[in-house]
């Protein structure tokens, strides 16, 4: 955890409304591959309001209760 991470989850919650846990996990995401090709990644989530803000936030994203 870095105030990278905690600036970015403070945006994530305002910006898709999401629980303060949920943000930093897609922030933490979200920071990790910044220098990289997002479209090489797939985030996991089985929360659909963090899923959609993945999407949104140019992920690529998988449910495992989808299968």
């Amino acid at each position: 955890m870095n105030q990278r991470i905690v600036d970015e989850s403070l945006r994530l919650t305002f910006a898709h409304t999401l629980r303060a846990y949920d943000a930093v996990q897609l922030a933490s995401a979200l920071t990790a591959i910044t220098s990289f090709d997002k479209s090489r990644f797939v985030f996991i989530t089985a929360d659909s309001d963090l899923e959609t803000a993945a999407r949104a936030e140019g992920l690529q994203t998988d449910n495992p209760l989808g299968h």
